[in-house]
């Protein structure tokens, strides 16, 4: 099996394969296909004839069934980045057989995943839901590629795997630790970013973002602390400004700094972002996570959602602007490539003027980008100012 992963993946090179190889093996000859039966998981309610159509052709080659195996390895024992260098082979290929083999590798967790959660409490409709995931990143794969597939996320979806993910109403809930360069600073009213050491665009976002690469009239956050101050430059409506300010430490309280545990949410496509859903899925989701999971007090979110163009664009009272401004706003280096994906369901490489208009949004960003401007994001915080 060695050859044929090295054909397939181009390059093992140092990875050491043996142990991996060796239990691979003898999952195959103890289970032969089986790890190809995804039907058994009960998971799929769309696309099932069509997935079942190419696991049937691909049941046919066992070296195909064999790296579905050796696959389940890597995700049992690896790291992300081993995960991902062994999910994606030959990226330049587009075959659905390959791009959606690791679905079945994926697939072999789910019975530990369900066991670990309903260990931790959570309730049984969250548990069907992130289990239902599996299927939403199988379509949005069809959406973007037109083909059937899963590869591109298959890191992601190792994170529900390993109950570091859950799905509660509209929104994709992470357990993870802060790590953008901005300490949050709280009154206990009302809270701030400050940014660490960053260089800026004379745009207000950070240098070296998409069409923010020159360097003219750029400047950087100075970044200080003493017995007394925090001192920084200001940030506001998701932009940075040069302007120097500072917090008196009688007042102000840094709540949020680098490895604060805070849960970073993902809006998964379709669904409602109304302000009563969100409101009510935020506070579930919550409550759930700290009870089965740990103490989590702040949310977090890192999306082109939140860039604060959108309210210029669009109506500033709908769902979508509503949802952006329930965050304390500021900016991380963007390639501007986010909104491909999930506006027009293209990839990032698309000619502007070939990207389709079926929504309003769509209409407006794509407005936006043949003008010249670009959809950057931002990084949001939604803060509990006890914590």
């Amino acid at each position: 099996m060695e050859k044929f992963l090295r054909r397939f993946i181009y390059d093992v090179g140092d990875v050491p394969l043996n142990g991996l190889l060796l239990r691979a093996e003898q999952a195959y000859l103890s289970g032969g296909t089986d790890i190809m039966e995804f039907e058994k998981y009960n998971i799929f309610d769309v696309l099932r004839g069509d997935i079942a159509r190419v696991r049937d052709k691909a049941v046919k080659d066992r070296e195909l069934v064999r790296y579905c195996y050796f696959l389940s390895e890597v995700i049992r024992e690896g790291g992300p980045g081993l995960i991902s260098r062994f999910s994606s082979p030959c990226k330049e290929l587009k075959d659905e057989t390959y791009d959606l083999l690791p679905l079945f590798a994926l697939l072999d967790h789910i019975p530990s995943m369900v066991g670990e959660l309903r260990r931790r409490g959570v309730p049984e409709d969250i548990i069907e839901d992130t289990r239902k995931m599996f299927q939403n990143q199988v379509e949005d794969f069809v959406a973007l590629y037109h083909r059937l597939g899963v590869r591109s996320y298959v890191s992601w979806l190792c994170q529900f795997l390993q109950c570091r993910i859950i799905r509660v109403g509209r929104f994709n809930l992470e357990m993870t630790t802060y790590r953008e360069p901005f300490d949050i600073l709280s009154n206990g009213s009302q809270c701030v970013a400050i940014p660490k050491q960053i260089s800026f665009h004379r745009s207000g976002q950070i240098l070296g973002s998409v069409g923010c690469e020159d360097a003219v009239g750029s400047f950087e956050s100075d970044f200080a602390e003493n017995d007394g101050h925090f001192r920084g430059i200001v940030t506001e409506n998701g932009i940075c400004r040069p302007q120097r300010v500072q917090y008196s430490k009688s007042e102000w309280r840094t709540i949020i700094t680098e490895g604060t545990a805070v849960i970073s949410v993902h809006i998964p496509s379709g669904g409602s972002l109304s302000p009563d859903v969100c409101e009510a899925d935020l506070a579930r989701g919550k409550a759930i996570i700290n009870e089965c999971f740990g103490e989590y007090r702040h949310f977090f979110c890192k999306s082109w959602l939140l860039d604060t163009q959108l309210e210029e664009l669009l109506d500033h009272r709908g769902n979508l602007c509503s949802f952006g401004k329930r965050f304390l706003r500021f900016p991380f280096k963007s390639n501007g490539k986010g909104v491909f994906e999930y506006v027009f369901l293209m990839p990032s490489d698309t000619p502007l003027d070939s990207l389709p208009e079926k929504t309003s949004l769509a209409r407006a960003v794509k407005a936006h980008l043949c003008s010249g401007g670009h959809i950057y994001g931002s990084c949001g915080i939604i803060a509990d100012m006890e914590g």
